[in-house]
């Protein structure tokens, strides 16, 4: 059997679900005789060198490590888990250094290096006869730490550099220890995933992922994919996804505009205002911002990096394989992929010539948002600004607003996965490792301060990163001055996404500025590309699009003779009556 040492600090349930992996019997305890009489013992530690010296005295287990040192039975420090065997440290003392247990007569000092901490994946330098190496020599290693020892002790050692030499791991006899996390490192702890480490190289200030020499063969495998979405062909769905070759653009290039023309004459016949007139909704007024997106098919190209800045900026749980299986996904903003051909006049497809529309999918926000009305504890609801916002403490999983939703952009917390009001192994033996990976105190340490954490049991979606419109508001109070929303290239405000944009596709920004990059590309420089996806509907999204238009002369999607032959119509083939209608009404019908 194997002990982890519970002495309030470290990744126990970590290390606990790693060692399980091995096939071994795996306990975690505070008992004095479990511990001191385990086949092996193991010392995690996360935080501060005296905090973590403190909690293990409390419990003896300085005393603990001693006799079983004595008795020549094996144990492990891992991180400040092996900082505390030392005889001091000098992390956060003042007049005298922090005691250790003594274990090794050197001092933990803080590491010379320009970045602190030292977090994330490096390799070892193995010198000695090393048992706990074996075979993983050339693996790398998670770390996480701004402190280590410098010094050689034991009877083999490892050896990292990061900004300077130091211990990476120790084997002295029964006793060893690792600076890194083997619990986090994968492949080279648990024998699982593939390490991509020696395709990296570094030359003294970048590192670069790219190499040769490396050849691509077929194994004749099988596995299942899990996708979160994927469309075939993309006709008839030309009130989702606007897309027109240039030869089609060109003939008519306010197609859009005759669209909400129409929606105008049939929805909104005594005012021209489709957005009061067409609805029961009553109107929101929106006296100081209002926050809208503009998102530019033309220049998104799918790589998912807003995903990816959305993810991490407002603490989006990471599921994993399994639970994306079981419709399980949890990304508040997703890339939809629609295909398409190219037709010639006879209306033939082309199979082999496919083309894809990148169009990323969050919270529309819409003013007449069919989410709010069904929630029964007024959990969603709308702010003064137009954002469709949630209270999460009030949430209680109905559900019934994803069910409402017409973008299908609304995730439920089927677990708690990052450890919001979990207890001590609540979930084990439930969730996969992927599921529970942050539900320990290591991996909540990239989590965002400014964003909450989720509770298992409600919805949660985008917010169009509320926490940042604060930040900026308070930015701009502070320094008594009006809040700069893109007007003259001056921004107190990015969101995650457009911050993170490779190609700028993505613009956010203050609708009711005449001024801001939005208002100008809504009702200036691209009112013939501009698009709201389910438009005919009425929730009076938010987010608006503007169309792909491919640099082409063949005809996208269908083509007029096969319209007429009632073929669904689409983008760039539309011919809707009401054609080059006065302006204003464009500007009524949103």
């Amino acid at each position: 059997m194997i002990a982890i040492l519970d002495y309030g600090s470290g990744n126990l349930r970590s290390a606990q679900r790693a060692f399980e992996r091995s096939g071994s019997e795996v306990v975690v305890t505070s008992d004095r005789d479990v511990a001191l009489n385990a086949a092996g013992l193991v010392v995690p530690g996360v935080g501060a060198f005296a905090a973590c010296m403190r909690g293990l005295v409390a419990i003896g287990g300085d005393e603990i490590v001693r006799a079983r040192l004595a008795a020549k039975r094996p144990t492990l420090g891992i991180c400040v888990g092996m900082q505390i065997l030392f005889r001091d440290g000098d992390e956060y003392a003042t007049t005298e250094l922090h005691k250790g247990v003594g274990i090794w007569q050197e001092s933990i000092t803080k590491l010379s290096a320009p970045i602190l901490p030292h977090m994330g994946w490096n390799t070892v330098e193995v010198t000695g006869p090393s048992q706990i190496f074996k075979g993983i020599e050339d693996e790398a290693f998670y770390f996480v730490h701004s402190y280590a020892a410098k010094a050689k002790v034991g009877l083999a050692q490892a050896w990292t550099t990061h900004g300077e030499k130091f211990l990476s791991a120790i084997e002295d006899g029964a006793i060893c220890a690792t600076q890194f996390h083997p619990e986090k490192s994968g492949r080279a702890a648990a024998n699982v995933g593939q390490n991509a480490f020696p395709l990296v190289s570094f030359d003294g200030k970048s590192f670069s992922y790219s190499t040769a020499g490396v050849s691509v063969a077929k194994t004749n495998e099988t596995f299942k994919l899990a996708y979160t979405q994927t469309h075939n062909q993309y006709e008839g769905r030309d009130e989702v996804v606007r897309e027109f070759s240039l030869v089609d653009f060109k003939k008519n290039p306010t197609v859009l505009v005759d669209d909400r023309h129409k929606l105008v004459e049939d929805y909104a016949k005594n005012t021209n205002d489709y957005a009061s007139e067409g609805t029961l909704y009553p109107s929101h007024p929106y006296p100081g911002p209002k926050w809208g997106m503009s998102i530019d098919l033309n220049s998104c190209i799918g790589c998912g990096a807003c995903t990816v800045a959305c993810t991490s900026e407002n603490n989006v749980a990471v599921v994993g394989k399994s639970e994306v299986m079981r419709a399980h996904e949890m990304h508040w903003l997703r890339i939809d992929r629609y295909f398409a051909t190219y037709r010639d006049d006879s209306g033939a497809d082309n199979l082999d010539d496919l083309n894809v529309v990148f169009m990323p999918m969050l919270c529309q926000h819409c003013d007449n948002a069919p989410c709010e009305n069904v929630c029964p504890v007024n959990a969603t609801n709308h702010s003064s600004e137009g954002l469709n916002q949630m209270t999460y403490n009030r949430c209680i999983g109905t559900r019934y607003c994803a069910n409402n939703c017409p973008y299908k952009v609304r995730r439920f917390n089927w677990a708690d996965y990052m450890g919001a009001d979990s207890f001590a192994d609540n979930q084990k033996d439930i969730l996969d490792d992927s599921v529970m990976m942050m539900n320990d105190d290591l991996t909540r340490m990239v989590l965002n301060p400014d964003v909450t954490v989720r509770s298992r049991g409600v919805i949660e979606k985008c917010s169009f990163c509320v926490q940042r419109l604060q930040e900026g508001k308070l930015k701009a109070k502070k320094a008594n001055r009006p809040l700069e929303t893109g007007a003259d290239g001056k921004w107190d405000i990015k969101t995650a996404c457009q911050q993170a944009c490779p190609t700028n596709a993505i613009v956010f920004g203050n609708v009711n500025d005449k001024k801001s990059p939005i208002s100008v590309i809504r009702n200036e420089e691209q009112t013939n590309r501009v698009f709201y996806t389910l438009e005919q509907i009425h929730v009076l999204p938010n987010v608006s699009y503007l169309a792909k238009i491919r640099n082409t002369d063949r005809h996208v999607g269908v083509t007029e003779e096969a319209h007429h032959e009632a073929a669904p119509a689409a983008a760039g083939e539309h011919k809707v009556e009401g054609a080059h209608k006065e302006e204003k009404k464009a500007e009524a019908a949103h």
